[in-house]
């Protein structure tokens, strides 16, 4: 998915590397949040929220619209052939490595 956002939109941060990690910690928080939502705590954990939103610089980055559609069309490739499918992690590391140099 980063060729295809960093093609459309063109904002990049060191956030992104850690967008991972950082989903399987929401898979924890949201339930949480929304159980404390039926209870008077219901904004315990907005201060952090806040915080954790003000981390961190977003960058420009150029990223050729065509790298972009390169991308979903190898993922429409990769669903059959294996070639496309590691083309495709090629292209994401490589537009990975393109985004740090860029920002760095």
């Amino acid at each position: 998915m980063l060729p295809i956002s960093l093609a459309i939109f063109g904002t990049f941060g060191f956030w992104h590397i850690g967008s991972i990690p950082l989903a399987l910690l929401f898979n924890l928080y949201y339930p949480a949040v929304l159980a404390l939502h039926l209870t008077p705590w219901g904004d315990l954990f907005d201060p952090y929220l806040a915080q954790l939103f003000g981390w961190g610089d977003i960058y420009e980055v150029v990223i050729p619209m065509w790298v972009g559609i390169l991308s979903v069309f190898l993922a429409l490739m990769a669903m059959r052939w294996k070639e496309a499918f590691w083309g495709l992690a090629v292209l994401g590391v490589s537009t990975l490595i393109g985004a740090v140099y860029q920002i760095a």
